[in-house]
């Protein structure tokens, strides 16, 4: 039996002490590289798996169809998706002049779909939860194509960048290949399940959510662990760029929806759905094909606990405002 001392002795051995971290200038958090054991990424590789297998179990086909049925929301939400994030990202890249390493970082948090925490926050902010879901297990369904599509376009718009992924020689569709494996395929299994056998869904959905959201929880803090010299020597480096860079995703997808005519509670699903990104599954390909490359990975990995910290705050504000 894999008892618990015996997970926490495996997860030691995947933590190797790295030598001291260099001193913390801009330049240098282009040549750091983080350390995450190829055992490590097995096993996030298998959490973000099991949790959309988990998330899909609460999944019907009819979430599908909602996204057709509302073909104007559907559209506002894919431009912001694809056209209007990726230009706010690109423009402060071009104003402020991060690292390239930096600047990779932030195309790919933003060529990441949402996640679970969207419907969540979602749900607190009494906005349109069923759109959220709806929208969510789309943008998760096209992942493998929208995720390096737009990170590959909009990442070689910024010269220093592009030098930057032509040095590494990172491979579009063998993340193509990641992206499916890691989320589509799982999350077509969990549907089927939902779809086919809805009492077992029902029955293990539960049991699936906590035990996949404490091994990746475990795992990140593993790494964190491993990797805080160099998180503490550059997050200040990485701290005002996120927090500007999500605020102006949540606030540009709530202004597009509104100008566009979307009514008050869809128009917060487009904001979080926006503002919003899956951070861990960025992480993953940091490490996959960036081999933890400094400035993607500090940056990716800030994103994903400040947008919950900022999600959960907009939330908060918007609950106590329901919409007219």
């Amino acid at each position: 039996m894999f008892r618990r001392r015996h997970f926490w002795r495996f997860l030691n051995s995947t933590i190797n002490p790295k030598p001291p971290c260099q001193m913390p200038t801009p330049e240098v958090i282009d040549s750091v590289r983080l350390h995450f054991s190829p055992q490590s990424l097995w096993i996030l590789n298998f959490c973000l798996g099991f949790i959309i297998f988990g998330v899909a179990l609460e999944l019907k086909l009819r979430h599908f169809r909602m996204v057709m049925s509302n073909p104007k929301t559907a559209a506002v939400a894919l431009t912001a998706q694809l056209l209007l994030m990726p230009l706010i990202t690109l423009g402060l890249i071009y104003l402020f002049r991060p690292m390239p390493s930096m600047a990779l970082g932030m195309m790919l948090v933003v060529a990441c779909p949402s996640g679970s925490v969207a419907n969540f926050i979602s749900l607190n902010s009494k906005a349109n939860a069923a759109l959220s879901v709806s929208l969510t297990a789309t943008f998760t369904m096209l992942a493998p194509l929208i995720t390096p599509a737009v990170f590959g376009f909009w990442g070689n718009l910024y010269p220093p960048a592009a030098q930057l992924m032509r040095t590494i020689s990172v491979s579009l569709p063998q993340m193509f290949a990641t992206v499916l494996l890691v989320l589509g395929i799982p999350l077509l299994l969990g549907l089927y399940v939902s779809e086919k056998h809805s009492q077992l869904a029902a029955r293990i959905a539960p049991s699936v959510h906590k035990v996949s959201l404490f091994i990746f929880i475990v795992v990140i803090i593993a790494a964190l662990v491993s990797n805080f010299q160099y998180f503490l020597a550059y997050i200040h480096m990485v701290a005002l760029l996120v927090l500007l860079h999500n605020g102006l995703g949540f606030g540009g997808g709530y202004l597009f929806a509104k100008l566009l005519g979307l009514k008050e509670y869809d128009a917060r699903t487009i904001s979080i759905e926006t503002g919003i990104h899956n951070t861990g599954l960025g992480l993953m390909l940091i490490f996959t094909f960036f081999g933890g490359l400094g400035g993607m990975a500090i940056l990716a990995a800030w994103w994903g606990i400040w947008d919950m910290l900022a999600g959960l705050a907009l939330s908060q504000y918007w609950a106590k405002r329901p919409p007219k």
